[in-house]
């Protein structure tokens, strides 16, 4: 605003001083045409009349007078004609100012810009520091020297003889051949302090500055080949949506260039503009750090729910955390439509695809974790109608126990033989084979010996196959 303003305002002063100018010059060409018709006549001699003196000198008079105007107003044109100049060439300073404002929607040439901004306030205080260790030299200069050379005979003249020295253009053989021990120190001294160090310290503050700024650029970083290309892809999309849009304007008023023009779908309409000044209020974030006050989002969410003037961005949008990525979802809530918005976020993919920033901030690590986590509940959820028959089956075999343990325990009563005593002789029991036949001549038929024979055998899916189904 204060660049606007001041070109404004700059520019106005210079067509004031031209109008000034252009008036003052015509003001002038017509006193100059009045003064060239006055006729003074002949100087009257010493045996003229006095009227006739006191007529020539009144018309000397007058004559005088014009001419100290006419010697006036040109003194005063050229001044306003200086004033001009002077305009003029702070206007290009403006003018240069609005490149570098122009430069920043390029982000190489915005990170040259804004590094220059971050070291300013170091580069101010080299320059005093600077400015000190020169003027020094300087006085010693015209102390050593100013006897003998008239280069260094005043203050004046020596500073401009230390800045002869400092371009390489000094007279260091008259100064030497002056005082040659004082003039080696000096200049050794003026070239170590004045030259090396502080060309070195500005060269080191600028590329330290210039490695933060290019760090805070993160991944949105485009050479202008790349954006050229980006430009002119966006050129294009949009011609052949109006393209489009007027070939189906013409297969509607003129039916049969149906027959010749290619079918195209339907399209829904696109926003004329994409409202990035929406876009990037719903990405302000409600709080410095959401960790440290976990409350402050909530409370900055109320406070936006009473405020009227930011109902252009949906609160919902609002109450994203800063490290949430961009979602279509959120584009179309800020007024893009839905083309416009996978158009947005194709671009923000091919610009960001395999770039990382070299430092991950918490929140950024927390928003990757959660994703991992996502990643995996998903994936368990795809198993879930194997698991759900898994434990189907299991539970099946858990009720099986229950009769199993029952067939177990009356085996126990009936089939274990108490220890013989010494005298009696050892008893020996059937085979298991003839222990199921007899049971099956039993209760053939029956369903309770079936139900136990099952719960004896146990499930199948206990076998060793189970691993393997």
């Amino acid at each position: 605003m204060i660049l606007d303003w001041g070109g404004t305002i700059v520019g106005l002063g210079i067509v004031a001083f031209f109008f000034l100018q252009w008036s003052g010059i015509q003001l002038l060409s017509t006193q100059l045409a009045e003064l060239g018709s006055v006729d003074l006549g002949e100087q009257p001699g010493w045996n003229a009349t006095a009227a006739r003196h006191e007529a020539f000198d009144e018309a000397s008079r007058s004559y005088e007078s014009a001419l100290a105007t006419i010697v006036e107003g040109l003194r005063g044109a050229v001044e306003i004609k200086s004033y001009h100049r002077i305009s003029t060439f702070f206007y290009t300073f403006f003018i240069l100012l609005r490149f570098f404002r122009g430069f920043l929607g390029q982000p190489y040439f915005a990170s040259i810009g804004r590094t220059l901004a971050a070291a300013g306030q170091d580069l101010v205080h080299l320059t005093i520091m600077l400015g000190v260790a020169f003027e020094n030299f300087v006085f010693s200069g015209c102390i050593f020297f100013g006897s003998g050379l008239k280069e260094w005979s005043t203050v004046n003249r020596s500073h401009r003889s230390a800045l002869a020295m400092l371009s390489g253009l000094g007279d260091f053989a008259a100064m030497y051949e002056l005082y040659p021990v004082a003039a080696s120190v000096w200049l050794f001294t003026f070239a170590v302090a004045v030259i090396f160090v502080s060309s070195n310290m500005v060269m080191a503050i600028i590329v330290d500055h210039f490695g933060e700024v290019r760090a805070d650029l993160g991944q949105g970083e485009q050479d202008i080949v790349t954006q050229s290309r980006a430009l002119v892809s966006d050129a294009v999309w949009t011609g052949s949506f109006h393209l489009r849009q007027i070939i189906r304007l013409l297969e509607e008023k003129i039916p049969k260039l149906k027959l010749v023009f290619p079918y195209l779908d339907d399209e829904p309409v696109r926003v004329a503009r994409v409202p990035y000044e929406v876009i990037i209020e719903a990405l302000d974030p409600n709080c410095v750090d959401e960790s440290a006050d976990p409350l402050a989002s909530l409370k900055t969410l109320k406070e936006l729910a009473s405020d009227q003037k930011r109902a252009n961005v949906p609160l919902w949008v609002k109450g994203q955390p800063l490290w949430a990525p961009m979602q279509r979802d959120v584009l179309i809530a800020c007024g893009c439509d839905e083309s416009t918005a996978d158009r947005l976020l194709t671009k923000c993919d091919s610009i960001v695809s395999g770039k990382r920033p070299q430092n991950f901030q918490t929140d950024i690590l927390y928003h990757e974790f959660e994703g991992q986590m996502r990643n995996s509940y998903e994936q368990l959820a795809a198993t879930e109608d194997d698991l759900r028959m898994w434990l189907s089956e299991r539970k099946i075999d858990c009720d099986n126990l229950e009769p199993r343990q029952r067939k177990l325990e009356a085996l126990t009563v009936e089939r274990i033989m108490p220890r013989p005593q010494e005298d009696e002789p050892m008893l020996m029991p059937g085979s298991e084979q003839e222990d199921w036949d007899q049971d099956e001549e039993e209760d053939e038929g029956g369903e309770e010996s079936n139900e136990l024979r099952h719960a004896l055998e146990g499930p199948r899916s206990f076998g060793p196959d189970m691993l393997t189904q």
